[in-house]
């Protein structure tokens, strides 16, 4: 199966410190994996190299076998690579309703268009709505972002991610800084994503990656050290030295 979204000798340096080193990685369509490893690892540095926030030193990158490696954040995203960050990047004066019909407006080249009732286009609002409503937003679609709990902004940056139609989601964190007795949600609604949707998850929280990813990638010193099934992840000797512990998995 070719993969949908492919690294090959990816690498960047910042002077003699290689953040990320030689990273060959290989998603395949619908699957969800995750990436984990300790602090420092270059979990991030990987993230914004596959989304080009950050230039790469070396290496390549492809979505659906093409080499994306110079293109723009935005190009990238036109072609189907999304992300959320691990610290919400919200409009907080927006509403829901309003933050969506901008990012749908964006997708469709729209951009220079900005909320006003009377042109944001009835198919574009209806859209926007069904998307909240999907993942329960859609009660809160009118109220200011920055006045919704915080687990309902987390909800908000996933349907915002999702507007843009990706092919391939990167989720960093998508749990950071959510009350567990909240978090649930979080999770019942990236479970619900649909398999047409790749998705690879950045996290720290295991339980969520052992009931969320089908495989695991993990970054040691900006390198892979395994990947692997679950089962196989936990069970592994260097990666209970140097990330899970003894008290991983089994």
């Amino acid at each position: 199966m070719t993969p949908i979204l492919e690294t090959r000798g990816l690498s960047k340096s910042f002077g003699g410190f290689f953040a990320a080193a030689d990273v060959n990685l290989a998603i395949e369509p619908g699957i969800r994996q995750a990436l984990i490893g300790p602090n420092g690892a270059g979990k991030t540095t990987l993230v914004n190299l596959l989304t080009g926030t950050l230039p790469a030193s070396a290496g390549t990158v492809f979505l659906h076998g093409q080499d994306i490696t110079r293109l723009p954040p935005q190009a990238r995203v036109r072609l189907g690579l999304s992300r959320t960050f691990q610290i919400n990047q919200l409009f907080p004066d927006l509403t829901p309703l309003q933050a969506v019909v901008l990012a749908i407006n964006e997708r469709e080249g729209r951009s220079h268009r900005f909320w006003r009732a009377v042109d944001a286009g009835r198919e574009v609002v209806h859209e926007a709505m069904n998307r909240l409503h999907e993942f329960g937003l859609d009660t809160v679609a009118r109220e200011r972002t920055a006045d919704l709990p915080y687990g309902r902004q987390r909800l908000l940056e996933l349907v915002l991610a999702l507007a843009a139609r990706p092919r391939v989601l990167l989720l960093d964190e998508p749990a950071a800084g959510i009350p567990s007795g909240e978090s649930g949600e979080i999770l019942d609604a990236i479970g619900r994503l649909p398999r047409d949707v790749t998705i690879l998850l950045i996290e720290h929280d295991m339980d969520l990656v052992f009931r969320f990813a089908e495989r695991i990638t993990v970054l040691v010193n900006g390198r892979v050290l395994v990947e692997g099934a679950p089962d196989a992840i936990a069970r592994d000797p260097e990666v209970r030295a140097v990330y899970l512990g003894e008290e991983a998995h089994v």
